[in-house]
Parts: C-alpha cells; structure tokens; sequence
C-alpha cells in the first residue's frame, strides 16, 4: 500500500440475522425513520462521531436518502428524551455486497454513550435487513473503533481477512478486547486461500 492510499477498513460478517432479536429502545427514547428536517442533526452527529470527516446537511442529503440502495425507511433515527438525536444507523444495498445487507453510518452522541444505544440502532437497521430478505450483513470500519467493534462482536458478527496483513490488524483489535479466540479461524482461511493460489 502506498502512502497515498487510504487504509483499508476492517470488515466483519453476521452469517445468520434470523438468529438477532428486535432491538428494545430505552425508556425516553424514540426510535424512527428517517424525516425531511433530519439533516442539519445528522450533520453535527455525524461530523462528531466520524472526525476529522466534515460533515454539512448537505452532504448528508446527497450521502444519505438520495444514494442508490438507501431509502427513507432504511434510515434509522434514535431521539433522546429531550428530541434531540441521539443515534443513527442505516441499512444500505451496497452494490458492492449484492448477497448481503450493509450495515451503514453508525453512530451515538457522545451524551448519550454508554446506554447501548449503538446496539439499538444497528439492530433497527439489521431487522430492517432482515425484513427484506437478507440472512447476512457485513460491515465496514475502522481500527480504533474498539467499543463499535465490541458492539459488532456481541451482535454476531466476525471478522473477515483475506490476507497476512488482515489477520495481523485483527489479532491486535481482538487482543485489545479480549477476543483472541477470533483470529484463529481468520489464520487459517487466510493459508487456505493462500495454498489455492499457488495450485
């Protein structure tokens, strides 16, 4: 990878939605789809959660509702119990991943971390997944996210690497959190495709 290329996000599977439950909204919240209006508190949520990335209502108007495979109903909203938003969540059909849901664009206020809220809105988007027919998602993210990536683990999600250099950044995300048990089927997915290519 060259210097000039961006890093290669981490990516992770749940093989199986059927088996997650309906999310359960805290008492004083408000779980809905996405209204016109949303943008201008989905810019300021999102610019916090995914800094230094800018975010302005316009960009999120062009990012969000009117991006092929996203629709109004597959953006999720989480008010808090003064109306503001406290988190969000998007369930997208990612051309890239035509045989699985793409879990999109997750994020929780900072004052209001530490409610499991990001578990709320990912199972919303998941559900909504689910709903039409998918049985997988994947999702994208970065390193450092390590309470996103705990989230990830507990809704059944697993990593997926397709090289030496993936399974190294998983083994140090899965030593910080405890999960060392992960990357050992990564290991051996990865010499197994390594073999196929030298045949």
């Amino acid at each position: 990878m060259s210097e000039s290329e961006p890093r290669r996000q981490l990516r992770m599977r749940n093989h199986d939605l059927s088996q997650l439950p309906m999310p359960e909204v805290p008492s004083g919240y408000t779980l809905r789809n996405w209204q016109a209006g949303d943008e201008v508190a989905l810019a300021g949520l999102l610019g916090e959660a995914f800094a230094p990335s800018v975010w302005t209502a316009e960009r999120v108007l062009e990012t969000l509702p009117w991006c092929e495979g996203i629709r109004s109903e597959s953006i999720f909203i989480l008010l808090g119990p003064g109306g503001d938003v406290a988190g969000t969540a998007t369930a997208w059909d990612n051309p890239k991943w035509p045989q699985d849901g793409y879990l999109h664009y997750v994020a929780v206020s900072s004052a209001h971390r530490g409610r499991n809220l990001g578990t709320v809105v990912s199972l919303a988007a998941l559900d909504y997944m689910r709903s039409r027919g998918r049985r997988r998602a994947v999702i994208e993210t970065d390193d450092f996210r390590l309470a996103a990536l705990e989230t990830y683990f507990r809704l059944g999600f697993v990593p997926i690497a397709d090289d030496a250099e993936m399974v190294e950044r998983w083994r140090s995300v899965c030593r910080a959190l405890g999960r060392e048990e992960m990357c050992g089927p990564l290991e051996e997915s990865v010499d197994k495709q390594s073999k196929r290519r030298k045949r």
